[in-house]
């Protein structure tokens, strides 16, 4: 909201600035009444362009989550019907291995490696895989049984083509959240630019119109008063 309060006080100062009537013509360009409008102007639509960006991120991560929430969940009946089909062992094998990948597990058969505390902190868990590792190690399960004639589903869901299906929404839900992602990003370089960073950012150029209308109507006089209080929250950019 820092940001928005910040625009809502520059609005009031190109208000009180308009108030002024005749006896508001500076002489730089940027603190000119119409310089100043247009530049309220591009400051809300700078909020409005993160605004949008950030709901598209949350709505394609949220749907993500949704789609990789149940992930380990299907791998399971996958393998489950791999087993079923009478796939080989060195089929299934495999397919448990990328089912511990994907999850985070470990073998409950295989002997306990030494590690350091380092390497046990560092020991990624599902919860910790990111979404991109997720989909490749599903991808690599997919493949595994795609390519051996035993697996047979007849469940839409756990067919290949099926599974297929799944594994597209799953890289084509990551690629949409990296492209917004950088959206996203690239608004709030254009917002903080506009508001705070740039010379003609609505903050310099406040600070500017306080010594204009304080030059030409003195320190004391009702117009300063106006204005002087009017101040911007200090924004984390």
């Amino acid at each position: 909201m820092t940001n928005v309060r910040n625009v809502e006080t520059f609005n009031q100062i190109v208000g009180f600035c308009s108030g002024y009537g005749d006896k508001y013509k500076p002489g730089s360009p940027k603190l000119q009444l119409d310089a100043l409008s247009v530049l309220l102007v591009n400051a809300r639509q700078s909020l409005a362009n993160v605004k949008a960006a950030k709901t598209e991120y949350d709505n394609l991560t949220n749907d993500r989550e949704v789609l990789f929430r149940d992930m380990p969940k299907l791998a399971a009946s996958v393998i489950l019907t791999l087993s079923a089909s009478g796939a080989k062992e060195e089929t299934l094998n495999d397919a448990r291995v990328f089912f511990r990948l994907m999850t985070g597990r470990r073998a409950k058969d295989r002997a306990p490696l030494a590690s350091t505390e380092e390497e046990k902190k560092n020991r990624p868990k599902f919860a910790q895989l990111s979404y991109v590792s997720k989909a490749d190690h599903f991808a690599r399960l997919v493949q595994a049984i795609s390519v051996d004639p035993s697996y047979m589903a007849n469940e839409p869901e756990l067919s290949v083509a099926g599974l297929q299906s799944i594994l597209k929404k799953m890289n084509s839900l990551n690629s949409g959240v990296a492209q917004v992602k950088v959206k996203l990003s690239n608004a709030r370089i254009a917002r903080n630019e506009c508001l705070y960073t740039k010379a003609e950012a609505i903050v310099p150029v406040s600070r500017a119109v306080k010594k204009y209308v304080r030059a030409i109507f003195g320190l004391n006089s009702e117009q300063y008063r106006q204005i002087k209080n009017l101040s911007f929250t200090k924004a984390r950019i």
